[in-house]
């Protein structure tokens, strides 16, 4: 073979070897001009307690980690709608109590970040008397438990679940409590946030009801060993007397507008009751509860 030839035939291969990596090279520097230079990032939101106004901070951030602001228009959502709203793409206040998700697109890029609009801070109960107590054999009751804004606001748009840790003396049926026997039971109530708070509640029996009236004769239960509480409401100060046979640490004689008479029964008793005498309206009453042990 020609030398020249075989010369020129091997600068050729070398050539065309050349030209397909050159075409390589640009190759990868189109498809490194087509990825994207920075990556959309949306900053963590702090847990809303309240309806301030809450900055939304949207930032590039490069592969070496350089960050800079988003300064191109934005649109910026919340899901659900409803949670919270948005003002220029650039700060959101909440509108509601729970949690929810803020996403933000630049371009053909998104990104997001959760939001816990914490609105409610803790729970609350509404019933005024303490202890908390239901009546055996009454109907069943609204549990009370509510979510409590900041300030002592009830958050009425709050869904709180109820349950109970003895069903058997006190169940619920939705938010409704229904006693079932003498005793207690814990019951609580969660809401998203998460919040969670515990009451004690009593199962109480009602031995008698009273109303005080003439002649005013004295009230006498007969009574089996257990916890008893009588308990003797007056618009005015009134002298109130109370015997347990064969249980004198439990005797009681005391002048208010308000007695409540508790007596630990060991053993077999009766108490006798002896009302103050009035010339008055019937506004006052006696009641005799027993308690759980």
């Amino acid at each position: 073979m020609n030398p020249l030839g075989m010369f020129t035939s091997v600068r050729g291969r070398a050539s065309a070897l050349l030209m397909l990596a050159c075409l390589g090279c640009r190759s990868q520097e189109r498809s490194a001009d087509e990825a994207p230079a920075a990556t959309l990032t949306l900053d963590a939101f702090p847990v809303v307690v309240d309806g301030r106004a809450i900055p939304v901070v949207a930032s590039w951030e490069a592969s070496s980690g350089q960050r800079k602001a988003v300064v191109e228009p934005r649109n910026a959502t919340v899901e659900p709608p409803e949670l919270a709203r948005i003002y220029n793409g650039k700060e959101l206040r909440c509108a509601r109590h729970g949690k929810g998700v803020v996403r933000i697109r630049v371009g053909d890029q998104v990104a997001s970040a959760p939001l816990n609009c914490l609105l409610a801070p803790s729970l609350g109960q509404a019933r005024s008397n303490r202890p908390l107590r239901l009546v055996l054999g009454s109907a069943p009751e609204p549990s009370g438990i509510h979510a409590v804004r900041s300030g002592g606001m009830v958050d009425d748009g709050v869904a709180v679940s109820v349950t109970s840790d003895a069903p058997e003396v006190l169940a619920v049926d939705g938010d409704l409590l229904v006693p079932r026997k003498l005793g207690r039971a814990r019951i609580t109530g969660t809401a998203e946030g998460p919040l969670e708070k515990t009451w004690t509640f009593e199962v109480v029996k009602r031995i008698g009801f009273w109303q005080v009236r003439k002649p005013f004769q004295p009230i006498s239960v007969e009574l089996e060993p257990g916890r008893y509480e009588l308990t003797f409401e007056s618009a005015t100060e009134e002298v109130l007397t109370v015997k347990w046979t064969s249980l004198p640490q439990c005797d009681y004689s005391s002048k208010a507008s308000s007695h409540v008479v508790n007596c630990p029964a060991d053993r077999r008793t009766r108490m006798i009751a002896y009302p103050p005498r009035k010339e008055r309206a019937v506004v006052d009453y006696l009641e005799l509860l027993e308690l759980p042990p």
